[in-house]
């Protein structure tokens, strides 16, 4: 469904500009470094027409969900922005958000890949070669001796050694594992383009990561409308809860969030 909006949109603003005779040119992405990064790492990119006059909103996409990305610097030719720490590893693509009168989704042919934590950046290895002439091959000399018969003796099977006793299981003692409680939640602030949004999209999957305090330590974006998520993430960031506890302590513990922002009650 947003792929046929993104084509109808392109399409219309195509029309638009053969309509008008526009002289500014379209934002276009001529390069992005580095394109394998990890989460939190910062990108540059340079091309044409990416102020933000131009811009609005940048994002990275699996075509399932569309990320923004916070905007750290913008001229017309170079723009860098940072990927969200909490992203997940996988092959992104660029999105822009065009400014003006009617917003247009526009798909740049470039992608970045997301490594996960543990795998390391590609680096060129250099070949070690060995300076050492080389030995020259053995010559064997033919005897003119008669060897004397070689008789095999097989040797006696030794016993093999005794099973090792495995020591009984011990027992796994049961925990009291009592979950975070929602106490204190702020609403949310939605900006009209949001409201509007929300009447199509309004469902956004969250998850908060609770500190052993009840305050929320930081918010994971799982699914939703770009808009409507991150305000919903705003949001949850100023929530309370009553920690979850394992045998009576507090800890830090993950807790799942649904919201549905289809009314106007959030």
């Amino acid at each position: 469904m947003r792929d046929a909006i993104r084509l109808s949109q392109l399409l219309s603003l195509t029309l638009v500009a053969l309509a008008q005779s526009q002289t500014v040119p379209a934002p276009q992405t001529d390069s992005v470094e580095p394109r394998m990064i990890r989460a939190g790492s910062i990108v540059t990119v340079k091309g044409l027409s990416l102020s933000k006059d131009r811009i609005d909103e940048v994002y990275l996409t699996d075509h399932r969900f569309d990320l923004k990305v916070k905007v750290l610097t913008q001229g017309n030719s170079e723009l860098t922005f940072r990927v969200p720490p909490f992203v997940k590893p996988g092959r992104l693509q660029l999105l822009y958000l065009t400014a003006g009168a009617t917003p247009t989704y526009l798909e740049q042919p470039f992608f970045v890949q997301i490594l996960d934590a543990e795998e390391s950046l590609p680096a060129t290895a250099t070949p070690i070669t060995s300076t050492a002439p080389p030995r020259p091959a053995p010559v064997e000399v033919a005897s003119t001796s008669p060897k004397p018969p070689v008789v095999a003796v097989a040797p006696k099977p030794e016993p093999p050694p005794p099973a090792p006793v495995s020591p009984p299981p011990a027992a796994i003692p049961v925990r009291e594992v009592i979950p975070a409680k929602l106490v204190k939640r702020t609403s949310i602030a939605l900006s009209n383009r949001a409201m509007a949004e929300a009447a199509k999209f309004g469902e956004v999957h969250l998850i908060a990561l609770v500190r052993a305090d009840g305050t929320v330590k930081q918010v994971k974006i799982v699914k939703g409308h770009p808009l409507l998520a991150q305000a919903a993430a705003m949001a949850v960031r100023e929530w309370t809860y009553q920690p979850a506890r394992v045998d009576g302590q507090a800890v830090e513990s993950e807790v799942p969030v649904l919201l549905n922002l289809h009314t106007a009650g959030h």
